[in-house]
């Protein structure tokens, strides 16, 4: 869902499951440069399907609808590598389990909710693979994630301390969640 564009692994998905020939199947919802690419795929694959963008109010329904989110941003820059893209959250909200490319954050992500798979190279075999990984694991409704309300406090704490000279000290800390 989203941007269908080149270092988000939608090449990687796509000859992963347009080969499979197995019960899995990929539906790569979006627009961008690589949606004809998409286009292409789905009408010759009976294992890939692309599906055209739909509201942001509507996408949850749409998103809670699968069984796995991919999320295989491409490790070819230091941003990616160290950040949390908002795919994987986004997933996770809509009941999602999640298959990672190794990046750090991500690979923290899938550690702290135990909702997902990181996975272990780059082949179409280990992409499938670890999508029946994800899928036998137990579904869990409590997965610690912090949210808004989490970072509103210690945002406002933080601010507080300096304000304050930093005779006000914080009693909240994300590292609690991260580790």
């Amino acid at each position: 869902q989203g941007v269908l564009d080149t270092g988000r692994g939608i090449e990687d998905m796509i000859s992963a499951f347009s080969s499979s020939g197995g019960p899995l199947a990929l539906v790569l919802m979006g627009f961008g440069d690589g949606e004809e690419t998409v286009r292409r795929s789905a009408a010759g694959s009976e294992n890939v399907w692309f599906h055209e963008s739909v509201q942001p109010s509507q996408l949850l329904n749409y998103t809670s609808q699968a069984d796995i989110g991919l999320v295989l941003t491409a490790d070819n820059c230091l941003s990616h590598a160290l950040s949390a893209p908002n795919k994987p959250f986004q997933y996770l909200a809509a009941g999602l389990r999640i298959v990672v490319r190794d990046l750090p954050e991500l690979r923290k992500l899938v550690e702290l909710t135990a909702q997902g798979v990181v996975l272990r190279d780059g082949s179409a075999e280990t992409l499938l693979d670890a999508c029946i990984e994800a899928l036998a694991l137990p579904p869990s409704n409590e997965l610690g994630i912090p949210t808004w309300d989490v970072y509103e406090q210690l945002i406002t704490c933080r601010y507080s301390e300096v304000l304050s000279g930093l005779s006000q000290r914080c009693e909240i800390s994300a590292n609690s969640y991260w580790g």
